[in-house]
């Protein structure tokens, strides 16, 4: 069953609820679905060209999403049904590609190409 296509690839997705899907692109789209609606977009936000390596939803709202970047970028999204506007931006990788982004509680976990694991204490 196929919902929705997109012109490039699709790299990652993740559900913020039953009814809402957001998916990252190889160009570096955030695209947001309702799963409801297989006619359109939500929304459909650029923030760089870099692909978009890893959507984790964060947990203390519906609708925060923590985005990470083949460039290193990681970032936190309050509300991305609305905007790309970033809260917070994490930094520590030099520019080398983020592979995932994970949060429990305070905390938010990274792997990068770089071989390592940071994990940042935030009160977000």
């Amino acid at each position: 069953l196929s919902l929705y296509t997109h012109s490039s690839e699709l790299t990652t997705v993740t559900a913020l609820s039953s009814n809402t899907v957001v998916a990252g692109s190889a160009e570096g789209e955030v695209l947001v679905f309702d799963l409801r609606n297989s006619s359109a977009k939500l929304a459909e936000y650029r923030r760089s060209n870099y692909s978009v390596s890893c959507l984790h939803p964060h947990p203390a709202t519906s609708t925060g999403l923590w985005c990470s970047l083949r460039d290193g970028e990681c970032f936190l999204v309050p509300d991305v049904t609305s905007s790309l506007r970033c809260d917070v931006t994490l930094s520590g990788a030099d520019c080398e590609a983020v592979n995932c982004v994970v949060s429990k509680g305070g905390y938010v976990v990274t792997s990068a190409k770089d071989r390592l694991i940071r994990r940042y204490e935030l009160s977000v």
